[in-house]
C-alpha cells in the first residue's frame, strides 16, 4: 500500500491474516480475514515477526482489557440489545477502569468493587476526584 493511503498516519505495512476455524459441536466451519497495520517497513519486518506482534498484541487485549470487563465487570452477561444503554454501560465500564487505574494503581479491581460495595460513598468521592 502506498504510504499515507490507510487514514492512519505512519502506517508502512498492512499484513492479511486469513484463518479457518472449524466448530466440531456445531459441524460449522468459515474463514476470516483480519488486516493489520504497521509502522514497520517491509525491511524490518518478517511475517513471523509480524505474527509474534499480532498474537502479542491480543493477548494483551484479552488479559488487559477483556478478561477484566468481562470476568470483573460482568460484560457478557448483559443481556439487553439496546444499543443506547449498552453504550452507556461500556462507558461507565471504562471510566471505572480509567479511575481505578489512576486513583489505584497495582490494588486489585475486585477488592476495589468490593470496597465501594461496602462503603459507596467511595464511589462517588472517586466521581468527584480532580
Amino acid at each position: 500500500m502506498p504510504p499515507g493511503q490507510s487514514g492512519y498516519a505512519g502506517t508502512r505495512t498492512l499484513a492479511v491474516v486469513e484463518s479457518q476455524r472449524q466448530v466440531t459441536r456445531k459441524n460449522t466451519s468459515g474463514t476470516d480475514t483480519r488486516y493489520y497495520i504497521s509502522s514497520l517497513g517491509l525491511d524490518e519486518i518478517t511475517p513471523e515477526k509480524m505474527g509474534v506482534r499480532i498474537r502479542a498484541h491480543w493477548g494483551a487485549v484479552e488479559i488487559g482489557t477483556h478478561w477484566k470487563r468481562d470476568v470483573l465487570l460482568g460484560e457478557d452477561g448483559t443481556r439487553s440489545r439496546n444499543a443506547v444503554l449498552l453504550g452507556n454501560l461500556a462507558l461507565m465500564r471504562n471510566v471505572l477502569l480509567a479511575l481505578h487505574e489512576e486513583h489505584y494503581p497495582g490494588q486489585n479491581l475486585m477488592e476495589t468493587i468490593e470496597a465501594v460495595q461496602r462503603r459507596p460513598a467511595l464511589a462517588l468521592r472517586l466521581l468527584r476526584s480532580p
